[in-house]
């Protein structure tokens, strides 16, 4: 993937902010994602607009990491993101568009 090839440089891992729609498979998606050395924030996003069948996946109590993984919390893309600058290495949201559009929405981007 790009992340493997380009931004795992030295060995360092990648801070992951992630969220995902209800009814995904959170774990098959993570347990490919997620290398050692990483660390995952989880987080959620807000409602959707015109769209109120759309909600975020909630159940992070349930969703493991493998060894060498860190789950370093969970809460608001806010906090993820402060955790995440200061954490050194290259910080990825993803895992829902719609937690990218509130990224953007947040740092007034649209």
């Amino acid at each position: 993937s790009h992340i493997d090839k380009n931004e795992r440089n030295e060995g360092k891992g990648v801070f992951w902010i992630y969220a995902a729609t209800a009814g995904k498979d959170v774990q098959s998606i993570l347990n490919v994602l997620l290398k050692p050395g990483d660390s995952v924030y989880f987080t959620r996003f807000g409602s959707v607009d015109e769209m109120p069948w759309v909600s975020a996946f909630e159940e992070w109590e349930g969703v493991s990491v493998e060894e060498g993984v860190s789950s370093v919390g969970q809460g608001n893309l806010e906090r993820g993101l402060e955790m995440g600058m200061k954490s050194g290495v290259r910080v990825v949201v993803c895992g829902s568009l719609y937690l990218v559009a509130e990224l953007y929405r947040m740092k007034r981007l649209i």
